[in-house]
């Protein structure tokens, strides 16, 4: 099970890294003159939001992939397991969703000055998917044993 989870987050990490760029690709071609200056922080918060902290976050989980799949495989068998699947996938579900709430609150704040309530909620649920697998998988058995008659 740990190989699977580890190429999991290796290819998230890449995922992370790849299709970000396009926002920095597409901002510099909105500029006329393409040169981002130091003080105009409207240009440098999406930059640090799209590209900097998902290539940061690319970069630490490629490297931290065994360690994370080690922490992650609840599973005792070399085999794939069930649990092992729904705690890798909460976990990957939990940075993307992590990520993506960084950028979309830290790009409306700073453009336009309001905070995205929603995105803050999945921002903080978002911790609970990365740091919860364990309960994820527990609740996840009952769910799916609620209504048996055995």
């Amino acid at each position: 099970m740990k190989p699977l989870i580890e190429l999991s987050i290796k290819l998230f990490a890449a995922y992370l890294v790849l299709s970000n760029s396009s926002y920095v690709i597409n901002l510099a071609l909105w500029r006329n003159d393409g040169d981002l200056l130091i003080n105009e922080a409207v240009i440098w918060v999406p930059i640090i939001g799209y590209l900097i902290i998902p290539l940061i976050m690319g970069v630490i989980l490629w490297f931290m992939s065994p360690r994370i799949a080690d922490r992650l495989d609840y599973s005792d068998s070399p085999s794939i397991s069930e649990k092992g699947v729904i705690s890798a996938g909460a976990f990957v579900v939990g940075l993307y969703w992590l990520l993506h709430s960084i950028g979309v609150v830290l790009g409306q704040y700073v453009s336009q000055q309001t905070i995205n309530w929603g995105h803050v909620v999945v921002f903080v649920m978002s911790f609970f998917l990365i740091f919860s697998g364990q309960a994820i998988v527990v609740a996840y058995i009952k769910l799916r044993r609620f209504g048996d008659s055995e």
